[in-house]
């Protein structure tokens, strides 16, 4: 018997529409979790929602606003996160001199600003729950050593 289990809990995964995202969504439900899916596409969502029982909620991260909603959404149904995995990560594989202020604003909006508006949304409802929790961020490497290739990855890692 495996002494991981995370039933009764409730996952939510950004950016799990495909890749290291939907692979961590399959893990967490693997170990019992109620996954929530979260991504753009709502169509693409609802397939693969469908596909593995599980559930979706269709928002982009960086629009706070729609991520509460979404967690809203998500609690009345009887499923409040207790498990945040920020796991969305934009990719430009620019050198500095090829990007402008705000193509590199909207890429730190992404990779960074977004998890911490999230991660408070959801400690917020943890605490006023009373609720034990967990929230992972995921990063990339490329932060520690990084690259002249990939300078806005660097950045954002």
């Amino acid at each position: 018997m495996n002494g991981f289990s995370l039933r009764g809990r409730t996952a939510l995964v950004t950016g799990s529409g495909r890749g290291l995202g939907l692979e961590m969504a399959r893990g967490l439900a693997g170990a019992g979790a109620r996954v929530v899916l979260n991504g753009r596409d709502k169509d693409h969502l609802a397939g693969l929602a469908a596909r593995m029982d599980v559930e979706y909620a269709a928002f982009d991260v960086t629009d706070l606003d729609a991520a509460a909603r979404a967690l809203e959404e998500v609690a009345a149904r009887g499923r409040a996160v207790d498990v945040l995995v920020n796991n969305v990560g934009q990719r430009d594989r620019r050198g500095m001199a090829d990007f402008t202020a705000g193509e590199l604003a909207r890429l730190l909006d992404v990779d960074l600003v977004s998890a911490f508006g999230l991660s408070r949304l959801v400690a917020g409802d943890l605490v006023r729950r009373g609720a034990p929790g967990r929230i992972i961020n995921v990063s990339s490497v490329i932060g520690v050593p990084g690259t002249a290739g990939d300078v806005s990855r660097s950045t954002a890692a």
